[in-house]
């Protein structure tokens, strides 16, 4: 559903990455004019990975976040897929639901939003990182793992690398990941 659902889906990801300290969303701005105007329909620009690595590079980004809503007889289908740069690699998807209201009624735009971003917290926890390294000196390494995480003083964080990945043999997805153990750190300090 072209541009439909557009502002619900950038508002609910700026209202979810702004508690999520260990992403920083960067909306798509000017280049989304690349992807509406083109010549080709938006159903395919959008699916279209030499595309998708320009806008990533454009933007200086590691991940592509794309959300696509078909609709599906009294509701509509939302597609929330986390596109890993440089390859396109897909690294996580989320499908979820939302019901058209009765005719004659608007949708109801917190209850979108909140299930947007439910869709999200999913997607996210799908992924295969769980935290990351935002600096680090000769003694000290700073870790965002999110206001929500348990850690506390004193817990072992394992850091580790992504060692293999299986792929589909048709699809080309990412089917599984094979993390190695780099290295292991201790929790001197927490910070909300």
């Amino acid at each position: 559903v072209d541009g439909l659902f557009a502002d619900y889906v950038q508002e609910a990801a700026a209202s979810y990455f702004s508690k999520a300290a260990r992403f920083k969303l960067v909306p798509v701005g000017k280049a989304d004019e690349i992807l509406t105007k083109s010549k080709f329909p938006y159903a395919q620009v959008i699916l279209d990975k030499d595309i998708l690595l320009q806008l990533a590079k454009s933007l200086r980004v590691e991940t592509v976040l794309r959300t696509r809503v078909y609709k599906e007889g009294a509701r509509y289908r939302f597609l929330m897929e986390w596109i890993h740069a440089p390859k396109m690699d897909l690294l996580a998807s989320q499908t979820f639901f939302f019901d058209d209201p009765e005719p004659g009624k608007s949708i109801p735009g917190d209850a979108l939003k909140s299930t947007i971003e439910k869709g999200l917290e999913d997607l996210v926890g799908q992924l295969p990182f769980f935290a990351q390294v935002t600096g680090r000196d000769a003694e000290w390494v700073t870790v965002a793992v999110g206001k929500q995480s348990p850690v506390k003083q004193g817990d072992a964080l394992v850091v580790g690398t992504i060692d293999d990945v299986k792929r589909h043999p048709l699809t080309g997805q990412i089917m599984e990941w094979k993390i190695s153990k780099t290295g292991e750190l201790i929790v001197g300090e927490r910070d909300d």
